[in-house]
């Protein structure tokens, strides 16, 4: 995969996962990475019309009388750090249980980005486009509109995959830990559904051709030297800020997307092809 080219920093996952969606997040956005949660609430006891109407996550818990962060982390599920590696029976069983833990550490990462990075990047650009852009760049306007593409289309490839790539691995584990026909085998094979690399090298060129075009002021550091601002140019010192924040931003953005399509690459598609080669063969 060609997502693996880039030459991404190691970084220690930050565990246990704390999810970045805010009481005021509309469940609707939610419902966007993760389409179970909406039958999660209904088996809470909340009322379809509520789900249907985008109530935050605050007025959710309220209801079902649950603290926000708790009922974040009943709904969205995260990886398990704590697993106890002895107490797995066998070599086929340990790998099995891993590509379940793998699946779950990649969901964590798209409510990461989507909350942790996506989110307050979108504040940013708000906040600065209240400020006034600096009227000689005008093509900041332009950008902002590119960035909102990419998102939507990020948030679509995030649901493709909630909705067939990752049941599909879970799909071939609990096949390969349990006795199944040949034609039940066949027909998860047959049943298959990989995400496209072409859709997401084209995704990562759009970021990049994005990232290209901002501006060289917004990529330096937000110290001046030395060099003092007039009074009247306040405004546009604290839009120069804020275009530096979110540069930095963009930057640790894509890095943090670039690790877990590299986690994909690396780690999700060979464990799949060793399940499907797993359960060709015991069958």
């Amino acid at each position: 995969m060609v997502i693996m080219e880039y030459c991404l920093p190691l970084m220690s996952p930050r565990y246990p996962f704390v999810p970045s969606w805010k009481p005021q997040t509309s469940i609707c956005d939610i419902l966007k990475v993760f389409p179970t949660v909406g039958i999660e609430l209904e088996r809470l006891g909340l009322p379809p019309d509520a789900v249907h109407d985008c109530i935050t996550v605050g007025e959710a818990a309220n209801h079902v009388g649950w603290n926000t962060y708790t009922l974040l982390n009943f709904l969205i599920p995260i990886a398990d750090s704590n697993v106890n590696p002895e107490s797995k029976p066998s070599k086929q069983a340990d790998q099995q249980e891993s590509s379940i833990d793998l699946v779950y550490a990649l969901r964590a990462d798209h409510v990461r980005l989507l909350g942790a990075w996506i989110g307050p990047i979108r504040e940013q650009w708000e906040a600065w486009e209240s400020k006034g852009y600096p009227p000689d760049l005008p093509q900041l306007a332009i950008l902002r509109d590119e960035f909102e593409t990419l998102c939507a289309e990020i948030s679509c490839h995030f649901l493709l995959e909630e909705e067939e790539l990752f049941p599909y691995a879970i799909e071939l584990h609990e096949a390969c830990s349990a006795q199944v026909t040949t034609q039940e085998a066949f027909k998860i094979l047959d049943d298959k559904s990989l995400t496209d690399d072409g859709e997401i090298i084209v995704l990562v060129d759009l970021l990049e051709h994005l990232l290209l075009r901002i501006p060289t002021e917004f990529k330096t550091s937000s110290d001046t030297n030395g060099v003092r601002l007039n009074q009247g140019d306040a405004n546009q010192e604290s839009a120069l800020d804020i275009g530096r924040g979110l540069w930095g931003n963009l930057l640790a953005f894509r890095e943090s997307w670039l690790r877990h399509e590299a986690k994909e690459a690396a780690e999700l598609f060979p464990r799949i092809l060793e399940l499907e080669n797993h359960l060709l063969r015991k069958n």
